[in-house]
């Protein structure tokens, strides 16, 4: 330690010492301000319980039990994608590009000359569009904001970051430095979810589904309304 003390006294003699000291300083200070920021910035975070709600007022029993109207609008930079469909707590209907589709618990069905035949999921990101895996997102976000309308809608907005999603979503540890994505929680005037909005850029990018934009916005309506769906299958 004394050695070097004094090689920093010897060094701040000479005006080329002078400059090295401070160079090395300012090379340390601005490894420690990375740190810093590297600490401070929300990675996995944590909120309360996404169903209680707590402290917040909102409720999302009106989508637990899977019985709705809801129209999924899904922007991949360009690309529009949209569904309009319902869903009776058990089997879904509902009509993508035209097509008019039947998902039950054996897989998805899509309507070929009148007749409906199995095929593949049409939806685009279905991760997202699942109850149990937004409610793990939204338990592992970052509350920001509350907005309270004049007719009793509310708005929520949080922060995840790509880490915590790809760890929620695959299972997988990973380390980057990324704008966090936005989450926005929209209620009725009952104070019911029925409206959702992802804003996935940073996710898109790392995943390379996209190559600059990912947007979801997922609408509910009629709650507990729709009566059994009729199987169309012969």
């Amino acid at each position: 330690m004394k050695k070097f003390i004094k090689l920093i006294k010897e060094l701040y003699k000479t005006p080329k010492g002078k400059a090295a000291l401070f160079f090395g300083g300012y090379v340390l200070f601005f490894i420690f301000l990375m740190i810093f920021v590297r600490v401070i910035t929300p990675d996995t975070t944590s909120s309360e319980d996404f169903e209680a709600g707590n402290p917040y007022d909102y409720s999302i029993s009106n989508l637990v039990s899977l019985n709705y109207n809801y129209t999924y609008t899904i922007t991949c930079d360009n690309k529009k994608y949209e569904y309009n469909g319902k869903s009776d707590g058990e089997n879904e209907i509902f009509i993508y590009d035209g097509v008019d589709y039947y998902r039950n618990s054996d897989g998805f069905y899509n309507n070929k000359s009148g007749s409906f035949v199995k095929g593949n999921n049409p939806f685009q990101q279905y991760y997202f569009l699942q109850l149990d895996n937004i409610n793990d997102l939204f338990s592992k976000a970052y509350y920001v904001s509350k907005t309270e309308y004049d007719d009793a809608r509310q708005e929520y907005k949080y922060l995840i970051s790509t880490n915590t999603i790809i760890k929620l979503m695959d299972d997988k540890d990973i380390d980057i430095s990324d704008e966090a994505n936005n989450l926005t929680l929209g209620t009725d005037t009952d104070g019911y979810v029925n409206r959702l909005e992802f804003g996935l850029d940073s996710f898109a990018k790392y995943k390379k589904v996209c190559n600059g934009k990912l947007n979801i916005i997922l609408n509910y309506k009629d709650y507990g309304n729709i009566d059994k769906i009729k199987s169309p299958l012969n």
